[in-house]
Formats: C-alpha cells, structure tokens, sequence
C-alpha cells in the first residue's frame, strides 16, 4: 500500500471515505441530527449499524452519549437530556445551556 500522499490527496482520500459511511448510515437507518462527523439515531436503529460500530478501531463510529430526549433547533443549535439526567447543550452561549439546565432542573455536562 503507497502512503505517500500529498494533502490535497490524502484528504480526498478521507473525505470520501466518510462520504462513503455517511451515505451507508443514511441508508440503513433514520438521521435524526448529522453535522460532519457526528449523528444522532433512535436507539431502535442501533442494531442496524452493528457492524459499524466500535470505539477504538479507526473509521468506525463511536457511541458517545446515550440521549432520553432531544431538542434540535438548527444544524448548529440542540440540547439533549442525557440517560442520567444531565444536559448536552451545543452551539448556544453559556448563559442559556445554564438556563436550559435549570428549566430541567438539571446540570450540564461539559
């Protein structure tokens, strides 16, 4: 295998390979919330992607947080509830992931 690349090529090389996965996953089960790198699925879907999952090997998808309840204001704006009560908030200023949190009488998890 040749691993002498140049940038523009080596990311080609990784673009399409996520590329690749992302249309694998959007065929098999329904997105709830992508943004490049990262989706959100029902945990009901979770199944269907089986033998795409795993946290340590390279170009497989990790599970990072299991959610209760999701609220999805933009590609850029969503909070979840987490399993344990805590809050995910991304793409809101400090001050309204605390309100968010407080409204669910809840923390936040960093």
């Amino acid at each position: 295998m040749d691993y002498n690349y140049s940038f523009p090529h080596f990311e080609e090389v990784v673009m399409n390979k996520l590329n690749a996965l992302r249309n694998e996953i959007f065929n098999r089960v329904e997105v709830v919330y992508s943004w490049v790198d990262s989706f959100m699925i029902h945990r009901s879907d979770m199944e269907k992607l089986n033998d795409l999952l795993d946290d340590v090997e390279m170009g497989k998808l990790k599970v990072e947080a299991y959610y209760d309840k999701v609220f999805v204001e933009s590609n850029t704006k969503w909070y979840g509830i987490l399993s344990d009560g805590r809050i995910h908030a991304r793409g809101y200023p400090r001050d309204v992931k605390e309100q968010i949190a407080a409204s669910f009488s809840t923390t936040l998890d960093e």
